[in-house]
């Protein structure tokens, strides 16, 4: 019966279900011709609890084999994203930030400050005014970079609790060269239609 149960756990159903079929086979016809007397009840009994219990360990074995193959599917599709959002992060001109609800950071997509340091702090008005539940948007020079940013905070709801927020910086220079990108588009687009008529 233990050799059978591990050949149920480790084969594939169809190969186990045929290693327990001749294996009752087997016993059944050991029973019958070597035996004086006939199969008595306590005989099918067993050979009956000897099926059942294959059943359930190949039932078992079987569910295991599929939750281990739905695990590293799991973890290769984490791994997968992981890997694609630290992609984005990296190619990102903006910095997001993430506080929870008492100001301290949670993520900091440049990697600049550590997870649990305050960061909703007077320097950072935007974030104080998003943890009371407002949109808040500043332009400010950021003595760190030395350079112009453009700040937008919004709370992070939870139901009606502000659990967070989250926080877009980007440099003013580069959102003033989009502005000036997409203002240009359309003139750039007319200009080629008069320069091709």
């Amino acid at each position: 019966v233990l050799v059978i149960a591990g050949y149920a756990v480790l084969l594939p159903p169809q190969l186990g279900v045929l290693v327990t079929v001749c294996a009752t086979v087997l016993y059944v016809s050991d029973t019958l011709l070597g035996g004086s007397s006939g199969p008595d009840a306590a005989f099918w009994v067993q050979v009956v609890l000897f099926n059942v219990v294959f059943a359930i360990v190949a039932v078992l074995g079987h569910r295991l084999r599929a939750s281990d193959v739905q695990q590293h599917t799991l973890e290769y599709e984490l791994r997968r994203v992981r890997l694609e959002a630290d992609e984005i992060l990296q190619n990102i001109r903006s910095g997001v930030i993430t506080v929870d609800a008492e100001g301290r950071l949670l993520a900091d997509s440049a990697g600049a400050a550590d997870p649990g340091v305050p960061y909703a702090t007077s320097e950072r008005p935007e974030l104080v005014e998003a943890l009371d539940g407002h949109l808040s948007q500043e332009q400010r020079h950021s003595e760190t970079l030395d350079e112009d940013l453009l700040a937008t905070a919004v709370p992070i709801l939870e139901g009606q609790r502000t659990a967070g927020a989250l926080r877009v910086t980007q440099a003013v220079g580069a959102v003033d060269e989009e502005i000036r990108t997409a203002a240009l588009s359309p003139a750039a687009a007319s200009s080629s239609m008069i320069i091709s008529a």
